[in-house]
């Protein structure tokens, strides 16, 4: 194919600018839940092409990098809604209005003022698509044939400078294109495509590329074509603004078609996350994440290599970009380690490079005679035995971050003033923080739940275990010790709680005697608030009650003229509002006509004040029966 001079013209690497209109000769703005497909600019979109020819074969690799349309400049009536006849303003065609938040970038499909069922997207991001095809010569015209899909494709070569491209075949021609090659490295293409039913016009295209040469200096190449193609690739990726979901993985080797040779980006280092570990950590314990440097975008594979500092290769092992230690250090017999590692990527490129691994020496705590240890601020390694033990930190559970490294965890103190260091635990089954004691096979679980924490109801199932519901939904959650509330905002105190410090601290409260004190502010708060009483409050009052310092009533009246009310309620809410919301919070429903009636009139009438109405709903028989459900404690009727 090469003996054609239209061939070595299009034989390389390509990039351009490309146009696409529909058949009306319009732009396509159209939203889908397809985040590669209709929601960006057809108007200005770029082509990556490698185009690669070896004897009679020719294989293309393409990929269409789409940046984003400037959708709020298209709001002409600055209304947050960008209509379909504001689109046909600029050009663009589309079937549905977008709603747009200027804050977090998103639009929100419409149709006829009614959210469509279509995901919302970021305005703002690009996306990627490919096109790959084969085609292969069965003579020496330099003409083609392939496959696009199944359907047959043909290309006819001109003279030195036209090449035409046809999907399909006889009646059923879908795509005309030509290719105009002037041999100044740049090419001129369009297309013309067809409806495949009834062979209308369907869209037009219109392509302007310029083909990347290798740079000289002193007659020797200083930057091939596939260097700066690639470069050229990554600038214009980032210019549209593509995140990692919509980005083609691995997109050298995607352009690779296996007629080129092993001509990529050569790797030109080797990086490791780390190079320093502690002594006694287990066996197999990762090391360090391996990656290459130079070869963006490339597949790679780790092996030790041969050569300098090579000398520990055998304690280790490297398993897809991890390196692993095959025994454990021991710092008194050996503080560091040489390894040489080699990367290779898909096109057989390699590059080697030594490394030194220093061993840390940690302090190796001795256990007391109660199965106790003690954290203190030098980094440790902490060993358990066949018995059920516990370690003492001296900060709160949110003061440590925790990672699982092979069979161990590791502690890390955040603080920086009083720390406990970092620590690595094995077969520990407990750790005491100064808030909460946290089963250590549960000290990194976090729960996250949408909403506020007072739509929630908790319950002590009289067996060890809690749970969280909402809309009949049930969870597990005994022994979390973090659980994330999205509705509340970062300074409420109810935007991260936990099971044992706050659910089962103020279950623990209750005396399981049905009619103890500590049971009437349960359910006060319950009635009040519309939650789970914190326990530091429950406390509080439950102690003011127990001594005679405030009795229920006033203890009502503190809940009602509390912050926390206003903010719930405001200060005008009427006798009616005020009913609603005992009935909702208190007996989780909405209020039957005769009790509401009942509560009101004793209102308006001045029979009972509202601090007597919490009492008189959160003492009903109703009320004791959610409590009953919620806590395992029987009730009576007298």
């Amino acid at each position: 194919m090469l003996d054609h001079e239209v061939w070595n013209r299009e034989n390389g690497y390509w990039f351009g600018e490309y146009t696409f209109l529909n058949e009306n000769g319009l732009v396509d703005y159209e939203a889908s839940d397809n985040t590669t497909s209709g929601q960006f600019d057809y108007r200005n979109y770029y082509g990556f092409i490698s185009l690669q020819i070896d004897g009679n074969q020719l294989k293309q690799r393409n990929i269409f990098i789409r940046p984003a349309i400037d959708l709020e400049s298209k709001d002409l009536n600055s209304d947050g809604l960008i209509s379909i006849n504001e689109l046909n303003k600029f050009g663009f065609e589309s079937t549905f209005d977008y709603s747009i938040d200027l804050v977090n970038q998103i639009a929100t499909p419409m149709q006829d003022g009614i959210v469509a069922d279509l995901e919302p997207f970021n305005y703002t991001e690009g996306t990627e698509k490919t096109f790959t095809a084969n085609q292969e010569a069965s003579d020496n015209t330099g003409n083609l044939s392939g496959t696009y899909f199944g359907i047959p494709t043909s290309t006819i070569i001109i003279g030195d400078n036209t090449v035409i491209y046809t999907v399909g075949s006889g009646d059923s021609i879908i795509q005309n294109q030509l290719t105009t090659l002037p041999g100044n490295s740049t090419r001129i293409r369009t297309a013309q495509g067809f409806n495949f039913i009834n062979g209308e016009p369907s869209y037009a295209s219109y392509y302007r590329e310029t083909k990347f040469e290798d740079l000289y200096e002193d007659d020797i190449i200083s930057k091939t074509a596939q260097e700066q193609f690639y470069e050229k690739f990554y600038e214009i990726r980032e210019l549209a603004n593509v995140p990692l979901s919509n980005k083609i993985s691995s997109p050298e080797s995607f352009f690779w078609t296996g007629l080129e040779g092993a001509s990529a980006n050569n790797p030109t280092g080797i990086a490791l996350s780390k190079t320093s570990f502690n002594e006694n950590i287990a066996t197999e314990t990762v090391i360090a994440e391996i990656s290459t440097i130079g070869d963006d975008g490339d597949i790679h594979s780790y092996s030790f290599g041969a050569g300098d500092n090579d000398i520990h290769n055998s304690l280790f092992t490297i398993e897809n970009n991890q390196l692993k230690i095959i025994g454990s250090a021991d710092f008194e017999t050996q503080e560091s380690y040489n390894i040489r590692i080699t990367t290779q990527d898909d096109y057989g490129n390699t590059f080697s490079e030594s490394f030194t691994l220093n061993v840390h020496n940690v302090n190796e705590v001795e256990q007391s005679l109660n199965n106790t240890f003690e954290s203190s601020s030098l980094d440790e390694t902490i060993n358990g035995s066949a018995s059920e033990e516990i370690i003492n930190y001296n900060g709160n559970h949110s003061d440590y971050l925790f990672q699982r490294e092979a069979g161990s965890l590791k502690v890390s103190d955040q603080r920086d003033v009083n720390i406990d260091g970092t620590d690595y635990i094995n077969a520990i089954e407990w750790i005491a923080f100064s808030d909460q004691v946290v089963e250590v096979a549960k000290v990194d679980q976090v729960l996250n739940y949408d909403g506020k924490f007072r739509e929630y109801n908790f319950f002590d199932k009289g067996d060890g275990t809690y749970q969280i519901e909402k809309d009949s939904i049930y969870d597990e959650i005994t022994g979390v010790p973090v659980i994330i509330f999205s509705g509340e905002s970062d300074t409420s105190e109810f935007k991260s709680i936990s099971a044992i410090s706050d659910i089962k601290a103020c279950f623990d409260q209750l005396t399981g005697i049905v009619d103890d004190n500590s049971n009437k502010i349960f359910r006060l708060y319950q009635s009040a608030f519309g939650r789970l009483a914190d326990s530091d409050g429950l406390n509080y009052w439950i102690n003011q009650y127990n001594s005679g310092v405030n009795s229920i009533t006033n203890i009502a009246k503190s809940f009602l003229s509390s912050d926390e009310y206003s903010l719930l309620y405001g200060s005008s809410l009427s006798n009616e509002g005020f009913v609603e919301a005992l009935y909702l919070n208190g007996l989780n429903r909405v209020y039957d006509q005769e009790g509401f009636d009942f509560w009101v009139g004793n209102l308006d009438n001045g029979i009972e004040t509202r601090s007597e109405v919490l009492i008189g709903i959160s003492e009903s028989i109703e009320s004791h029966g959610i409590f009953s459900d919620m806590t395992g404690i029987a009730w009576l009727v007298n």
